[in-house]
């Protein structure tokens, strides 16, 4: 009768919904004449050892830019009332906790940004107003890749080519979700046009040809690669200079006296042209004095 009089005045002051949400009714039981249940149990026995139900888990954006943060939500459910619900996350191995709130008729919590190609595990952990708790299976996901690919040590052989000889221009490139395409671009007029190669890849080691050029030509490069996801990159430009490989010309060689005697010093003239300009002209001599002639008897 006591309990009876402490549960009218709790009514009174609006407390039966308190029980109500722990699984309690208010409204008497009878089982027989001599056995009365005054605060009966609301739901199955097992209800009151169950956790809370944890469904409809989602996440968005399912692959996050580095900049983005992760939206999770879920529907959770639970007779007796839900206390509190957890998200956790884990982030180079060290679990992080967040509370979710309700929001509609879903629970929702937010993972903050995490850098490109960083994997994330969260699972949800609630409990409800008897202690019961309930845990999710562990989801991930992957921050998308916005990193270019990595173009470095450019080379190329000979670095001073003449003009019959073709440039192989190197180059590394690597990139964390894979390279798909490096090509080699190279003009002798940048302003007008480039020409483009497909370069070959040896071990993360390619390789592109630029075909000979006249003399002097001046010729720009660079390399342009992208990955799997789609970033590109391009590098610095370079550029080198064709070497004159075309010798001198003798436009004209001439003598005074042309018919010189003994006793005569021969001067020698010659016209020598080169695009590269003349550095030495050097006149060799060969002096030969044939023998008398002897009569043949």
């Amino acid at each position: 009768q006591a309990e009876d009089g402490i549960r009218d005045v709790e009514r009174s002051r609006g407390l039966g919904d308190v029980y109500k949400r722990q699984g309690i009714g208010d409204t008497p039981y009878v089982i027989d004449a001599n056995n009365v249940d005054n605060y009966p149990l609301m739901y199955m026995y097992q209800e009151y050892l169950r956790g809370p139900s944890i469904t409809n888990i989602s996440w968005y954006p399912i692959e996050p830019l580095p900049t983005e943060k992760v939206t999770v939500t879920a529907y959770i459910y639970d007779p007796n009332g839900v206390d509190r619900v957890i998200l956790a996350y884990l982030v180079n191995d060290v679990w992080n906790y967040v509370q979710m709130q309700l929001v509609g008729d879903k629970y929702q919590g937010t993972i903050p940004p995490q850098p490109s190609l960083t994997w994330v595990y969260f699972k949800i952990i609630a409990n409800d107003t008897l202690g019961n708790i309930a845990e999710s299976q562990i989801y991930s996901y992957r921050v998308a890749d916005t990193i270019p690919p990595t173009i470095e040590n450019v080379t190329w052989v000979p670095m001073a080519p003449k003009s019959y000889e073709s440039v192989i221009v190197y180059v590394d490139a690597y990139d964390v979700s894979g390279v798909d395409t490096v090509i080699l671009f190279y003009s002798d007029n940048p302003e007008q046009y480039w020409h483009s190669v497909i370069m070959t890849n040896s071990n993360n080691r390619y390789e592109g040809v630029i075909p000979p050029y006249p003399d002097f030509t001046q010729i720009w490069f660079y390399i342009f690669a992208n990955d799997t996801i789609g970033n590109s990159a391009t590098s610095d430009t370079f550029n080198y200079t064709v070497l004159d490989s075309t010798p001198p010309t003798f436009e004209d060689i001439w003598w005074t006296p042309e018919e010189p005697t003994p006793e005569d010093s021969v001067t020698v003239y010659a016209s020598v042209e080169d695009p590269s300009s003349v550095s030495k002209v050097i006149l060799l001599s060969l002096i030969h004095i044939s023998e008398p002639t002897r009569p043949l008897y």
